[in-house]
């Protein structure tokens, strides 16, 4: 079960945002926590805050970091991190790694710290703690930026780890990498991140698909300006935006029903772009286009 989780750099987060399960001694708790040891449970918990605040994204950075986790061991060399999308809105942090830590329980029992760092290109920085007793314990620490990238603890998990660095790549999760190769000291955190903890999203494109035609027939930018007026009065820093569409094939339909029915096998899809504009320090102020998607 998942008792923290915290996340830096990532889309709208900059700074380090962390989210926890973990109950204070308040009680006015009621019975929404369940014990474990000396430790109180959240059964639920809410994220409350402004529009455009950035509530949706922990959760975006939550699916993204178990993913990168889950689909670890199927990236090929070179492949870029699909699911690492840096704060767009600095060009300092834009060009850091994305930062992503959990804190929880695993089916033996066991608490364990898992955190890593990375680019779209690389893993930067892992770690792997467990708690066997009050005080953590390293499993393995990784950073790709020292001189001895690799640092386990124990001359026995050395001997057990060693083999499998070299058989680890950049672009790769050394977690996800050890348990492919029945390390039993990793095992119960990988399946953890396989069947442990899920999240469910909102389908974007699936609302956005009736409007579309509007706006798709907007010939003479009457929508486009109502909407720009709606996007200044929501305050949420979007000064405009572009729409396009273009038709693509649609390779989901079989070329035998195709002839046989003779379907037009073209769809539309859309593009859209909003348009940030963002006062510095200094009183500037920038303007960044990001895809309503992303």
């Amino acid at each position: 079960m998942l008792l923290q989780f915290s996340v830096k750099n990532f889309r709208s987060i900059k700074e380090k945002v962390v989210l926890s399960l973990e109950g204070s001694s308040d009680k006015n708790l009621s019975s929404n926590f369940f014990q474990i040891n000396k430790s109180k449970i959240l059964n639920s918990i809410a994220i409350f805050g402004a529009n455009a605040s950035g509530k949706s994204n922990i959760f975006l950075a939550l699916t993204a970091a178990i993913l990168t986790v889950r689909l670890s061991n199927n990236r090929q060399i070179g492949e870029p991190l699909p699911f690492i999308e840096p704060f767009a809105f600095d060009k300092v942090s834009i060009k850091e790694p994305t930062e992503f830590e959990f804190v929880f329980i695993a089916n033996n029992g066991i608490k364990y710290v898992y955190g890593f760092s990375a680019t779209r290109i690389q893993i930067i920085k892992e770690y792997l703690y467990a708690f066997t007793s009050n005080k953590a314990s390293t499993i393995f620490e990784r950073d790709e930026t020292a001189n001895k990238k690799y640092r386990f603890t124990s001359n026995e998990l050395k001997a057990k780890l060693n083999p499998i660095v070299e058989r680890n790549t950049v672009n790769k999760l050394f977690l996800a990498t050890a348990a492919s190769w029945n390390c039993e000291e990793v095992t119960a955190p990988l399946l953890w991140f396989q069947s442990g903890i899920n999240t469910y999203g909102s389908k974007l494109n699936t609302v956005f698909a009736p409007a579309s035609l509007m706006f798709e027939k907007d010939n003479d930018g009457s929508l486009k300006e109502f909407t720009k007026q709606i996007l200044r009065e929501a305050d949420i820093n979007i000064s405009d935006y572009t729409f396009e569409s273009r038709e693509v094939l649609n390779n989901s339909i079989p070329n035998f029903i195709v002839k046989e029915n003779g379907l037009n096998v073209l769809s539309k899809e859309y593009r859209i772009s909003m348009k940030h504009e963002i006062v510095k320090d200094d009183g500037t102020i920038e303007t960044y286009e990001l895809a309503l998607n992303s």
